[in-house]
């Protein structure tokens, strides 16, 4: 009986988690739904990916510095959109380009510390150093395109609103990670029938939908880590 006295605000609790990640996913789905010309901004992306399986390894390789380039425009691009769209705005495609132009050298230098993030993760000594250093930084982009920070500032500013919901916030990457993992197996086993040329305009395809969302999700958890920090309080919109 006290055992299960003990769990029921556990399970409360886990119960109201789940349900405001619903909620969540839900609102940044109608934000998409209706923003479809998102898609537009991953066009820059289309050669990469249609190349991934008709390329040989070596030349793969070669193209990745440009491939982490364009990756970073079209990212930055488009959280510049997602965060017009969250605040009740118009977001257009040139304009989002244009800002992740202008904040370019910041965006650079955030990606880069992420990726570095990222290799630590391949080491079995460093892997949690990783892990942790990936979650604290998950929101410096944001933190670059949406408040204009220098890139030293953002990653200092990101580790300040995750500070205290470091679990949270990693749960809430794993979520994303775990459904763009399990799109990409099903991707995979569709694609194996197909010809490379095919299966590049297949990867590109679901690059181009699931891009848009991802980062609409991602930045409406930024706002709400800039709530609860009591840094900005964006007024809220209804959809």
């Amino acid at each position: 009986m006290l055992l299960i006295l003990a769990f029921q605000p556990s399970a409360r609790r886990w119960r109201a988690v789940n349900g405001a990640m619903i909620a969540r996913a839900r609102r940044a789905g109608r934000l998409y739904l209706r923003s479809p010309y998102l898609i537009i901004i991953a066009l820059p992306l289309l050669p990469f990916e249609a190349a991934n399986w008709m390329v040989p390894l070596d030349y793969w390789i070669l193209t990745l510095p440009p491939r982490f380039i364009v990756t970073s425009v079209v990212v930055a691009a488009m959280i510049w959109a997602s965060g017009s769209i969250i605040l009740g705005e118009r977001a257009h495609v040139l304009p989002s380009f244009a800002a992740a132009f202008a904040n370019f050298g910041n965006v650079l230098v955030v990606d880069l510390a992420l990726f570095a993030a990222v290799l630590l993760l391949f080491t079995v000594i460093a892997l949690p150093v990783g892990v942790y250093l990936f979650v604290r930084w998950w929101f410096a982009t944001q933190a670059v395109m949406l408040l204009d920070k220098p890139s030293a500032q953002a990653l200092s500013f990101s580790s300040s609103i995750v500070r205290g919901s470091w679990w949270w916030t990693a749960g809430q990457l794993t979520a994303l990670l775990m459904v763009g993992a399990i799109a990409w197996v099903l991707i995979a086993l569709v694609s194996a029938q197909l010809g490379d040329a095919s299966r590049g305009l297949l990867t590109y395809a679901w690059t181009a939908l699931a891009l848009p969302y991802a980062t609409i999700f991602q930045t409406i958890l930024f706002y709400e880590r800039l709530e609860r920090a009591e840094q900005v309080a964006p007024t809220p919109i209804l959809v």
